[in-house]
Protein backbone atom coordinates (compact mmCIF):
# COMPACT_ATOMS: atom_id res chain seq x y z
CA UNK A 1 0.00 0.00 0.00
CA UNK A 2 1.61 3.08 -1.00
CA UNK A 3 1.66 5.96 1.25
CA UNK A 4 -1.29 8.01 -0.43
CA UNK A 5 -3.46 5.11 0.38
CA UNK A 6 -2.72 4.85 3.95
CA UNK A 7 -3.42 8.24 4.66
CA UNK A 8 -6.81 7.62 2.65
CA UNK A 9 -7.45 5.15 4.57
CA UNK A 10 -6.63 7.05 7.99
CA UNK A 11 -9.25 9.36 6.95
CA UNK A 12 -11.95 7.30 6.59
CA UNK A 13 -11.12 5.65 10.27
CA UNK A 14 -10.76 8.77 11.81
CA UNK A 15 -14.82 9.16 12.48
CA UNK A 16 -15.26 5.64 13.83
CA UNK A 17 -11.70 6.26 16.33
CA UNK A 18 -13.56 9.53 17.51
CA UNK A 19 -16.53 7.62 18.62
CA UNK A 20 -15.11 5.44 19.64
CA UNK A 21 -13.13 7.89 21.89
CA UNK A 22 -16.27 9.44 23.00
CA UNK A 23 -18.20 6.64 23.93
CA UNK A 24 -14.89 5.22 26.23
CA UNK A 25 -15.13 8.74 28.21
CA UNK A 26 -18.94 8.46 29.14
CA UNK A 27 -18.73 4.80 30.64
CA UNK A 28 -18.65 5.78 34.77
CA UNK A 29 -15.87 5.93 35.92
CA UNK A 30 -14.80 2.52 38.03
CA UNK A 31 -12.72 2.51 40.91
CA UNK A 32 -9.45 1.59 40.51
CA UNK A 33 -8.14 -1.41 41.86
CA UNK A 34 -7.17 -1.77 45.16
CA UNK A 35 -9.96 1.26 46.74
CA UNK A 36 -13.29 0.62 48.89
CA UNK A 37 -15.39 3.62 48.91
CA UNK A 38 -18.92 4.40 49.92
CA UNK A 39 -21.24 4.05 47.03
CA UNK A 40 -24.45 5.70 48.25
CA UNK A 41 -25.50 7.37 51.64
CA UNK A 42 -28.51 8.70 53.41
CA UNK A 43 -30.85 8.25 56.10
CA UNK A 44 -34.71 6.84 55.57
CA UNK A 45 -38.07 6.69 57.38
CA UNK A 46 -37.72 3.35 57.41
CA UNK A 47 -34.71 2.85 59.77
CA UNK A 48 -35.42 5.81 61.74
CA UNK A 49 -39.54 5.76 62.26
CA UNK A 50 -39.41 7.50 65.61
CA UNK A 51 -37.31 10.50 64.05
CA UNK A 52 -37.83 10.69 60.38
CA UNK A 53 -41.44 11.61 57.93
CA UNK A 54 -39.34 11.47 54.61
CA UNK A 55 -35.82 9.73 53.03
CA UNK A 56 -32.80 11.97 52.86
CA UNK A 57 -30.06 10.53 50.55
CA UNK A 58 -27.23 12.01 48.94
CA UNK A 59 -26.96 12.87 45.26
CA UNK A 60 -23.46 12.49 44.79
CA UNK A 61 -21.05 10.78 47.14
CA UNK A 62 -18.13 12.84 48.08
CA UNK A 63 -15.45 13.22 50.95
CA UNK A 64 -17.91 16.07 52.47
CA UNK A 65 -21.31 14.71 52.32
CA UNK A 66 -23.97 17.39 53.66
CA UNK A 67 -27.77 16.43 54.61
CA UNK A 68 -30.08 19.03 55.76
CA UNK A 69 -32.71 17.50 58.15
CA UNK A 70 -35.67 19.09 59.68
CA UNK A 71 -34.53 21.66 63.04
CA UNK A 72 -36.66 19.23 65.24
CA UNK A 73 -35.01 15.75 64.28
CA UNK A 74 -33.06 14.47 67.05
CA UNK A 75 -29.59 14.09 65.72
CA UNK A 76 -27.89 11.98 68.59
CA UNK A 77 -28.78 8.28 67.27
CA UNK A 78 -29.72 8.52 63.72
CA UNK A 79 -29.26 5.49 61.49
CA UNK A 80 -27.51 5.46 58.57
CA UNK A 81 -28.20 3.46 55.34
CA UNK A 82 -24.79 3.20 52.98
CA UNK A 83 -23.67 0.61 50.01
CA UNK A 84 -20.01 0.46 49.54
CA UNK A 85 -18.27 0.04 45.93
CA UNK A 86 -16.51 -3.15 47.25
CA UNK A 87 -18.78 -6.13 48.80
CA UNK A 88 -15.94 -6.61 51.55
CA UNK A 89 -15.51 -3.40 52.60
CA UNK A 90 -15.44 -2.82 56.05
CA UNK A 91 -17.13 0.70 57.43
CA UNK A 92 -16.17 1.90 61.12
CA UNK A 93 -16.62 5.02 63.16
CA UNK A 94 -14.36 6.15 65.85
CA UNK A 95 -13.23 2.54 65.15
CA UNK A 96 -16.56 0.83 65.32
CA UNK A 97 -17.87 -1.60 62.74
CA UNK A 98 -20.67 -0.22 61.12
CA UNK A 99 -23.90 -1.79 59.61
CA UNK A 100 -26.36 -0.42 57.30
CA UNK A 101 -29.91 0.22 58.41
CA UNK A 102 -28.50 -0.98 61.83
CA UNK A 103 -25.82 1.37 63.50
CA UNK A 104 -26.20 4.95 65.38
CA UNK A 105 -24.42 7.35 65.80
CA UNK A 106 -24.63 11.11 67.20
CA UNK A 107 -24.57 13.32 64.42
CA UNK A 108 -25.11 17.06 66.51
CA UNK A 109 -20.97 16.80 65.40
CA UNK A 110 -19.48 15.82 62.19
CA UNK A 111 -18.79 12.11 61.76
CA UNK A 112 -16.21 10.46 59.89
CA UNK A 113 -16.87 7.46 57.73
CA UNK A 114 -13.72 5.47 57.29
CA UNK A 115 -14.42 2.63 54.49
CA UNK A 116 -11.89 0.08 54.15
CA UNK A 117 -10.81 -2.96 52.32
CA UNK A 118 -7.62 -3.31 54.43
CA UNK A 119 -5.45 -2.06 51.94
CA UNK A 120 -6.28 1.06 51.68
CA UNK A 121 -8.78 3.41 53.21
CA UNK A 122 -11.23 6.30 52.13
CA UNK A 123 -12.88 9.00 54.41
CA UNK A 124 -15.96 10.93 54.51
CA UNK A 125 -17.31 13.49 56.96
CA UNK A 126 -21.11 13.43 57.32
CA UNK A 127 -22.13 16.92 58.39
CA UNK A 128 -26.21 17.34 59.32
CA UNK A 129 -27.12 21.15 58.52
CA UNK A 130 -30.79 21.81 59.30
CA UNK A 131 -33.51 23.23 56.71
CA UNK A 132 -34.56 26.01 55.93
CA UNK A 133 -37.17 26.76 58.51
CA UNK A 134 -40.56 25.71 57.38
CA UNK A 135 -43.87 28.25 57.32
CA UNK A 136 -47.45 28.40 58.36
CA UNK A 137 -49.49 29.63 55.55
CA UNK A 138 -53.26 29.13 54.69
CA UNK A 139 -54.38 26.46 53.01
CA UNK A 140 -57.85 26.09 52.79
CA UNK A 141 -61.25 27.71 53.30
CA UNK A 142 -64.61 26.24 54.46
CA UNK A 143 -67.20 28.13 52.91
CA UNK A 144 -69.85 27.31 55.29
CA UNK A 145 -71.02 28.88 58.12
CA UNK A 146 -70.28 26.93 60.98
CA UNK A 147 -71.51 26.52 64.91
CA UNK A 148 -68.80 23.83 66.31
CA UNK A 149 -66.27 21.67 65.07
CA UNK A 150 -63.29 19.03 65.70
CA UNK A 151 -60.66 18.62 63.00
CA UNK A 152 -58.46 14.82 63.10
CA UNK A 153 -55.44 13.59 60.93
CA UNK A 154 -56.93 10.18 59.21
CA UNK A 155 -53.86 8.44 59.83
CA UNK A 156 -54.52 5.90 56.65
CA UNK A 157 -54.78 8.36 54.21
CA UNK A 158 -53.17 11.49 55.99
CA UNK A 159 -55.31 13.82 54.92
CA UNK A 160 -57.71 16.61 57.46
CA UNK A 161 -61.56 15.77 58.39
CA UNK A 162 -63.20 18.25 59.70
CA UNK A 163 -66.80 17.53 61.84
CA UNK A 164 -68.48 20.44 61.71
CA UNK A 165 -72.28 21.43 62.53
CA UNK A 166 -73.87 24.18 60.50
CA UNK A 167 -74.66 27.45 62.21
CA UNK A 168 -77.98 28.09 63.12
CA UNK A 169 -79.82 29.85 66.14
CA UNK A 170 -81.66 26.99 66.92
CA UNK A 171 -79.51 24.35 68.39
CA UNK A 172 -81.98 21.35 66.32
CA UNK A 173 -81.19 22.20 63.06
CA UNK A 174 -77.05 22.76 63.64
CA UNK A 175 -77.04 19.55 61.30
CA UNK A 176 -73.60 17.47 61.27
CA UNK A 177 -71.27 17.51 58.22
CA UNK A 178 -68.03 15.77 57.75
CA UNK A 179 -65.11 17.09 55.28
CA UNK A 180 -62.14 16.23 54.23
CA UNK A 181 -58.92 18.63 52.87
CA UNK A 182 -57.57 16.68 49.86
CA UNK A 183 -56.00 18.49 46.62
CA UNK A 184 -56.40 21.91 47.80
CA UNK A 185 -60.55 21.69 48.44
CA UNK A 186 -62.62 20.69 51.45
CA UNK A 187 -64.88 17.84 49.68
CA UNK A 188 -68.03 16.36 51.71
CA UNK A 189 -67.89 12.71 53.00
CA UNK A 190 -71.37 11.67 51.97
CA UNK A 191 -74.64 13.45 52.92
CA UNK A 192 -75.54 14.73 56.16
CA UNK A 193 -74.21 13.11 59.13
CA UNK A 194 -77.47 12.93 60.64
CA UNK A 195 -80.79 14.60 60.47
CA UNK A 196 -81.31 15.96 63.47
CA UNK A 197 -79.02 19.13 65.25
CA UNK A 198 -76.07 17.72 66.78
CA UNK A 199 -73.26 19.31 69.96
CA UNK A 200 -70.42 17.76 71.77
CA UNK A 201 -68.99 16.21 68.46
CA UNK A 202 -66.10 13.64 68.27
CA UNK A 203 -64.18 11.82 65.72
CA UNK A 204 -62.13 9.22 65.04
CA UNK A 205 -60.93 6.52 62.77
CA UNK A 206 -61.11 2.50 62.77
CA UNK A 207 -57.78 0.81 61.25
CA UNK A 208 -58.88 0.97 57.79
CA UNK A 209 -59.75 4.91 57.86
CA UNK A 210 -63.23 4.47 57.99
CA UNK A 211 -64.97 7.78 59.92
CA UNK A 212 -66.87 7.62 62.98
CA UNK A 213 -68.60 10.05 64.57
CA UNK A 214 -69.94 10.57 68.00
CA UNK A 215 -72.46 13.63 69.21
CA UNK A 216 -75.09 14.62 71.47
CA UNK A 217 -78.70 14.78 70.16
CA UNK A 218 -80.48 17.61 70.98
CA UNK A 219 -84.07 16.99 69.22
CA UNK A 220 -86.54 16.47 72.08
CA UNK A 221 -86.95 12.83 71.54
CA UNK A 222 -82.94 12.13 71.89
CA UNK A 223 -83.37 14.37 75.17
CA UNK A 224 -78.93 15.08 74.80
CA UNK A 225 -78.16 11.43 74.51
CA UNK A 226 -75.44 10.78 72.66
CA UNK A 227 -75.32 8.44 69.38
CA UNK A 228 -72.31 7.37 67.37
CA UNK A 229 -72.55 6.99 63.05
CA UNK A 230 -70.13 5.34 60.77
CA UNK A 231 -69.74 6.37 56.93
CA UNK A 232 -69.78 2.83 55.31
CA UNK A 233 -68.72 4.16 51.68
CA UNK A 234 -72.51 5.11 50.51
CA UNK A 235 -74.32 6.64 53.54
CA UNK A 236 -74.07 6.93 57.51
CA UNK A 237 -75.52 4.74 59.50
CA UNK A 238 -75.72 3.74 63.03
CA UNK A 239 -72.85 1.75 65.28
CA UNK A 240 -76.04 -0.45 66.82
CA UNK A 241 -78.75 1.99 67.46
CA UNK A 242 -79.47 5.60 68.45
CA UNK A 243 -79.42 7.41 71.60
CA UNK A 244 -76.84 4.79 73.23
CA UNK A 245 -76.88 6.31 77.01
CA UNK A 246 -79.71 6.71 79.29
CA UNK A 247 -79.44 10.38 79.71
CA UNK A 248 -77.90 13.52 78.37
CA UNK A 249 -74.17 13.84 77.89
CA UNK A 250 -71.81 16.26 77.00
CA UNK A 251 -67.80 15.57 76.70
CA UNK A 252 -68.24 12.41 74.15
CA UNK A 253 -64.84 11.09 72.85
CA UNK A 254 -64.66 8.35 70.57
CA UNK A 255 -61.40 5.85 70.23
CA UNK A 256 -60.64 2.39 69.33
CA UNK A 257 -58.62 -0.45 70.95
CA UNK A 258 -56.32 -2.49 69.84
CA UNK A 259 -58.47 -5.10 68.89
CA UNK A 260 -61.36 -3.16 67.29
CA UNK A 261 -63.54 -2.38 70.42
CA UNK A 262 -65.03 0.74 70.21
CA UNK A 263 -64.86 3.20 73.14
CA UNK A 264 -67.49 6.11 74.05
CA UNK A 265 -66.35 8.09 76.70
CA UNK A 266 -68.43 10.84 77.98
CA UNK A 267 -69.86 13.24 80.96
CA UNK A 268 -73.02 12.71 82.78
CA UNK A 269 -74.89 15.89 81.96
CA UNK A 270 -78.28 15.39 83.30
CA UNK A 271 -79.20 17.34 86.42
CA UNK A 272 -79.83 16.04 89.54
CA UNK A 273 -79.75 12.30 87.89
CA UNK A 274 -77.48 9.41 89.48
CA UNK A 275 -74.20 9.87 88.70
CA UNK A 276 -74.37 13.67 87.26
CA UNK A 277 -71.06 14.95 86.31
CA UNK A 278 -69.85 11.33 86.29
CA UNK A 279 -67.58 9.60 83.78
CA UNK A 280 -69.49 7.16 82.20
CA UNK A 281 -68.04 4.42 79.62
CA UNK A 282 -70.02 2.82 76.54
CA UNK A 283 -68.22 -0.14 74.41
CA UNK A 284 -69.16 -1.72 71.17
CA UNK A 285 -67.79 -4.92 70.32
CA UNK A 286 -69.71 -7.49 67.86
CA UNK A 287 -72.40 -4.98 66.85
CA UNK A 288 -73.60 -4.30 70.46
CA UNK A 289 -73.49 -1.52 73.19
CA UNK A 290 -72.26 -1.90 76.44
CA UNK A 291 -73.25 0.99 77.81
CA UNK A 292 -73.73 3.54 80.82
CA UNK A 293 -70.94 1.69 82.96
CA UNK A 294 -68.68 3.52 85.00
CA UNK A 295 -64.81 3.24 85.39
CA UNK A 296 -64.10 0.67 88.19
CA UNK A 297 -60.73 2.13 88.88
CA UNK A 298 -61.51 6.17 89.16
CA UNK A 299 -62.78 7.71 92.59
CA UNK A 300 -65.81 8.24 91.06
CA UNK A 301 -67.35 8.80 94.72
CA UNK A 302 -65.41 11.69 95.17
CA UNK A 303 -64.25 12.93 91.65
CA UNK A 304 -66.52 14.53 88.72
CA UNK A 305 -65.31 14.82 85.41
CA UNK A 306 -64.85 17.32 82.59
CA UNK A 307 -63.41 18.03 79.18
CA UNK A 308 -62.68 14.20 78.24
CA UNK A 309 -59.64 12.91 76.15
CA UNK A 310 -58.89 9.55 74.54
CA UNK A 311 -56.35 8.22 71.99
CA UNK A 312 -54.88 4.42 71.11
CA UNK A 313 -51.11 4.68 71.22
CA UNK A 314 -50.04 0.78 70.29
CA UNK A 315 -51.91 -1.37 71.98
CA UNK A 316 -53.19 0.72 75.32
CA UNK A 317 -55.97 2.94 75.31
CA UNK A 318 -54.97 6.67 77.19
CA UNK A 319 -57.33 8.53 78.87
CA UNK A 320 -57.50 11.88 80.81
CA UNK A 321 -60.23 14.54 81.88
CA UNK A 322 -60.52 17.25 84.03
CA UNK A 323 -61.23 16.43 87.78
CA UNK A 324 -64.26 19.36 87.92
CA UNK A 325 -64.02 21.32 91.01
CA UNK A 326 -64.69 24.48 89.81
CA UNK A 327 -61.41 26.79 90.62
CA UNK A 328 -59.95 23.55 92.72
CA UNK A 329 -59.63 21.50 90.04
CA UNK A 330 -57.34 18.51 89.07
CA UNK A 331 -56.49 16.43 85.81
CA UNK A 332 -56.74 12.27 86.16
CA UNK A 333 -55.25 10.08 83.67
CA UNK A 334 -55.67 5.82 82.97
CA UNK A 335 -54.69 4.05 80.73
CA UNK A 336 -56.30 0.33 79.63
CA UNK A 337 -53.61 -2.10 77.65
CA UNK A 338 -54.72 -4.63 75.00
CA UNK A 339 -56.85 -7.34 77.22
CA UNK A 340 -58.84 -4.50 78.54
CA UNK A 341 -57.32 -3.93 82.06
CA UNK A 342 -57.50 -0.29 83.34
CA UNK A 343 -55.47 1.41 85.60
CA UNK A 344 -54.47 4.59 87.39
CA UNK A 345 -51.48 6.63 85.63
CA UNK A 346 -52.27 9.52 88.07
CA UNK A 347 -55.29 10.72 90.04
CA UNK A 348 -55.84 14.50 90.76
CA UNK A 349 -52.69 16.17 88.93
CA UNK A 350 -51.62 19.65 88.85
CA UNK A 351 -47.93 21.49 89.82
CA UNK A 352 -47.81 21.47 94.40
CA UNK A 353 -47.48 25.40 93.72
CA UNK A 354 -50.92 25.81 91.43
CA UNK A 355 -54.21 26.13 93.10
CA UNK A 356 -55.97 25.29 89.77
CA UNK A 357 -56.51 23.17 86.81
CA UNK A 358 -58.86 25.18 84.43
CA UNK A 359 -61.95 22.43 83.47
CA UNK A 360 -62.55 24.48 80.23
CA UNK A 361 -59.86 22.68 77.97
CA UNK A 362 -57.63 20.04 78.28
CA UNK A 363 -54.76 18.29 76.13
CA UNK A 364 -53.85 14.46 76.15
CA UNK A 365 -50.57 13.16 73.77
CA UNK A 366 -48.13 10.71 73.31
CA UNK A 367 -45.06 10.49 71.59
CA UNK A 368 -43.55 7.57 69.59
CA UNK A 369 -41.67 6.37 72.71
CA UNK A 370 -44.61 5.74 74.75
CA UNK A 371 -44.70 9.30 76.81
CA UNK A 372 -47.71 10.17 78.04
CA UNK A 373 -47.97 13.84 78.21
CA UNK A 374 -51.18 16.45 79.68
CA UNK A 375 -51.59 19.94 79.13
CA UNK A 376 -53.35 21.99 81.09
CA UNK A 377 -53.89 25.40 82.18
CA UNK A 378 -53.19 26.14 85.93
CA UNK A 379 -53.46 29.44 87.93
CA UNK A 380 -50.23 29.83 90.56
CA UNK A 381 -49.70 33.07 92.07
CA UNK A 382 -52.83 34.84 90.36
CA UNK A 383 -51.27 34.29 87.16
CA UNK A 384 -52.70 31.46 84.79
CA UNK A 385 -50.08 29.75 82.90
CA UNK A 386 -49.95 26.63 80.45
CA UNK A 387 -48.20 23.24 82.37
CA UNK A 388 -47.14 20.34 80.42
CA UNK A 389 -46.97 17.40 82.61
CA UNK A 390 -44.67 14.15 80.87
CA UNK A 391 -44.58 10.64 82.39
CA UNK A 392 -42.11 8.33 81.19
CA UNK A 393 -42.93 4.72 80.74
CA UNK A 394 -41.99 2.15 83.68
CA UNK A 395 -41.89 5.26 85.98
CA UNK A 396 -44.43 6.77 88.67
CA UNK A 397 -46.20 9.98 88.36
CA UNK A 398 -45.53 12.77 86.19
CA UNK A 399 -43.05 15.37 86.00
CA UNK A 400 -43.41 19.18 84.66
CA UNK A 401 -41.65 19.37 81.26
CA UNK A 402 -40.02 22.29 79.76
CA UNK A 403 -41.00 25.66 80.95
CA UNK A 404 -44.70 27.13 81.71
CA UNK A 405 -46.53 29.37 78.91
CA UNK A 406 -47.76 32.36 80.89
CA UNK A 407 -51.48 33.20 79.75
CA UNK A 408 -52.81 36.81 79.52
CA UNK A 409 -55.83 35.36 81.70
CA UNK A 410 -58.43 32.28 82.39
CA UNK A 411 -59.76 33.31 78.92
CA UNK A 412 -57.41 31.66 77.02
CA UNK A 413 -58.42 28.79 77.81
CA UNK A 414 -58.33 27.06 74.17
CA UNK A 415 -54.82 25.43 73.59
CA UNK A 416 -54.33 22.21 72.03
CA UNK A 417 -50.89 19.70 71.93
CA UNK A 418 -49.57 17.29 68.92
CA UNK A 419 -46.03 15.98 68.17
CA UNK A 420 -43.92 16.05 64.93
CA UNK A 421 -42.51 12.69 63.86
CA UNK A 422 -39.45 13.31 65.39
CA UNK A 423 -41.93 13.60 68.87
CA UNK A 424 -41.00 17.19 69.34
CA UNK A 425 -43.77 18.64 70.72
CA UNK A 426 -45.85 21.96 69.19
CA UNK A 427 -48.22 23.59 71.24
CA UNK A 428 -50.96 26.18 70.19
CA UNK A 429 -52.93 29.05 72.40
CA UNK A 430 -54.94 31.79 72.06
CA UNK A 431 -54.11 34.99 72.87
CA UNK A 432 -55.23 38.26 74.50
CA UNK A 433 -56.53 40.03 71.02
CA UNK A 434 -57.62 36.18 70.17
CA UNK A 435 -55.00 35.33 67.60
CA UNK A 436 -53.73 31.50 68.06
CA UNK A 437 -49.81 31.36 68.76
CA UNK A 438 -48.13 27.97 68.29
CA UNK A 439 -44.62 26.98 69.18
CA UNK A 440 -42.51 23.98 70.29
CA UNK A 441 -39.72 23.08 71.68
CA UNK A 442 -36.01 23.77 70.45
CA UNK A 443 -34.11 20.49 69.82
CA UNK A 444 -31.16 22.38 70.55
CA UNK A 445 -32.02 24.38 73.87
CA UNK A 446 -34.92 22.41 74.87
CA UNK A 447 -36.87 25.29 75.83
CA UNK A 448 -39.56 27.01 73.69
CA UNK A 449 -38.32 28.72 71.23
CA UNK A 450 -38.45 32.52 72.21
CA UNK A 451 -40.32 33.93 68.35
CA UNK A 452 -43.96 31.62 68.54
CA UNK A 453 -45.55 32.39 65.43
CA UNK A 454 -48.82 34.27 65.72
CA UNK A 455 -51.86 32.96 62.96
CA UNK A 456 -53.55 36.17 61.89
CA UNK A 457 -57.18 35.07 62.23
CA UNK A 458 -59.04 36.34 65.03
CA UNK A 459 -61.16 33.21 66.91
CA UNK A 460 -62.94 33.00 70.25
CA UNK A 461 -62.98 29.22 70.23
CA UNK A 462 -61.53 26.29 70.13
CA UNK A 463 -58.67 25.01 67.91
CA UNK A 464 -57.19 21.92 66.95
CA UNK A 465 -53.42 20.83 65.93
CA UNK A 466 -52.60 17.71 64.05
CA UNK A 467 -49.24 15.88 62.33
CA UNK A 468 -49.78 13.90 59.49
CA UNK A 469 -48.06 11.15 58.62
CA UNK A 470 -45.94 12.91 55.71
CA UNK A 471 -44.84 15.56 58.52
CA UNK A 472 -46.95 18.46 57.51
CA UNK A 473 -48.65 20.22 60.20
CA UNK A 474 -52.24 21.48 60.52
CA UNK A 475 -54.34 23.74 62.14
CA UNK A 476 -58.33 24.50 61.95
CA UNK A 477 -59.88 27.49 63.64
CA UNK A 478 -63.23 29.23 63.34
CA UNK A 479 -62.97 32.28 61.91
CA UNK A 480 -64.59 35.00 64.25
CA UNK A 481 -65.98 37.89 61.75
CA UNK A 482 -67.59 35.29 60.02
CA UNK A 483 -68.14 31.77 61.23
CA UNK A 484 -66.02 29.84 58.44
CA UNK A 485 -63.24 26.96 59.26
CA UNK A 486 -60.28 28.31 58.40
CA UNK A 487 -57.37 25.61 57.76
CA UNK A 488 -53.30 26.37 57.76
CA UNK A 489 -50.68 24.05 56.82
CA UNK A 490 -46.91 23.90 58.25
CA UNK A 491 -44.76 23.13 55.35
Amino acid sequence: MNTRTLLRTLWRLLPVLALLVACKSNEPENPKAGEAKLASFGFYREDNPDLLFMDYEVRTVEANLNIALPKEVEKSALVARFTTTDSKAVVKVNGLVQESRVSKNDFTVPVDYIVSNGTNNTKYTVTITAEADRVWQEAGLLDVEISSFTMRINPVDGLPYALITQNNKDSDKRKPVLYKFENGAWLQVGGLVAENGASELSLTFDKDGKPYVAYSDPSKEAAKRSSVRYYNGAAWVYAGTANITEVAMEDNSLTFDAKGKLYLFAVNSKNKAPLHRKLIVNTFDANVWTANQTLSVRNNNKLNAKVVRSLLHKSNIYLAMNDYAKDKGTVSVYTCNEEGQWKVVKEELRLPESTESNYRDLALNVDAKGRVYVMSMEKTQEKYQLVIHRHEPGTEGFNPYASPIELYSSSARYYDLAFSASSRPYVIYRGSDNKYFCNFVDPETKTWTTTPHKFDTESDEDADLGFAPSGLAYVAMKRKSDNKLVLFQYK
